[in-house]
């Protein structure tokens, strides 16, 4: 199977290139700027240059036959910050995507939106037919992109799937990521430099963790899976922690390999209460899926600590 992969140079984008190549797929991996692709020394990948918001670029836009799209070239949390861009990301640049698959032939796209479209602090169980309740312009311009997704499936059969993912973490794959606004990451950055954490708000707020790996196996399946037109996965985790939590393990990870107290301070007082979740993930069992508990989050922090120790500069 050959698939394409926009964002190539990002956080997901790039760990699902060398996953899928891994996994024996062809790779078609394509980024505004192809000098910040991870490099794969194999014959079934290539890049190729794409700015997804660029229209006119796809008309002369060349690849070979491809069986599906993963589209992770949407607006992230920093972008959406920017509304207009935000959402131009997100939307046009989702269209020009849809439209390629449509010219092309290109039978599947995979959407990459976010869990935050079921809003933030959440209660109860969550599965694929929890109503949104957007919270942010980050939920609320994958909302738009979701739409266009749906709207090309139904009147242009492809067959088109929104995934909504928790929080993500994992290493990075090259010094061109900048993403040190997630956890732990930002923890890990901000106890190397400073021996501690402070903490804006209680810590109490509960978040769902899931990592790069087991993204690339839930996509496996998808990928391998009959086309339904238009579908919804959550692709999560049964890694629930709160963020006080979770910056007391990079504490004491850090204590571990440097020998250091790294003091944790809570400096804020919301939300008052733990708020408690969990996240159905039937939709993926169903197609064989099974979540792999070699990649925690404690082994993520310390891979963050060895490229911080490798990255000097940053």
């Amino acid at each position: 199977m050959t698939i394409l992969i926009t964002g190539a140079s990002g956080f997901i984008g790039s760990y699902l290139c060398n996953f899928f190549i891994r996994q024996g797929y062809s790779v078609v991996a394509a980024a505004r700027d192809t000098t910040k692709i991870p490099p794969v020394n194999r014959q079934e990948f290539y890049t190729v240059e794409l700015d997804v918001l660029n229209s006119k670029a796809f008309e002369s836009f060349e690849i070979p036959a491809v069986d599906a799209v993963i589209h992770t070239a949407t607006s992230n949390d920093i972008l959406s910050r920017k509304i207009d861009e935000g959402i131009r990301l997100s939307t046009i640049g989702t269209r020009n995507v849809l439209d390629l698959c449509v010219k092309k032939g290109i039978p599947k796209l995979l959407f990459f939106s976010t869990f935050q479209v079921y809003g933030t602090d959440l209660e109860g169980e969550i599965d694929e037919s929890t109503p949104v309740r957007c919270q942010n312009d980050y939920g609320l311009n994958h909302i738009f992109g979701e739409q266009y997704v749906e709207m090309y499936a139904r009147e242009k059969g492809i067959d088109g799937i929104v995934l909504r993912p928790s929080n993500v973490y994992g290493g990075f794959s090259t010094r061109f990521i900048d993403r040190w606004t997630l956890v732990p990451g930002c923890f890990c950055k901000e106890i190397r430099d400073t021996g501690k954490i402070v903490l804006k708000s209680s810590g109490k707020q509960t978040r769902n963790f899931v990592n790069l790996e087991n993204i690339g196996r839930s996509l496996d399946k998808i990928l391998k899976a009959p086309g339904k037109g238009f579908d919804i996965y959550n692709i999560a985790s049964s890694q629930n922690f709160s963020i006080l939590e979770v910056a007391g393990m990079v504490s004491s990870v850090y204590k571990e390999r440097y020998g250091k107290e790294g003091v944790v301070e809570v400096s804020g007082n919301t939300p008052v209460k733990k708020n408690s979740f969990s996240v159905s993930l039937q939709e993926l069992y169903k197609l064989g899926f099974t979540e792999s508990e070699e990649f925690t989050l404690s082994a993520a922090i310390n891979e963050i600590f060895i490229y911080l120790e490798k990255s000097k500069t940053i």
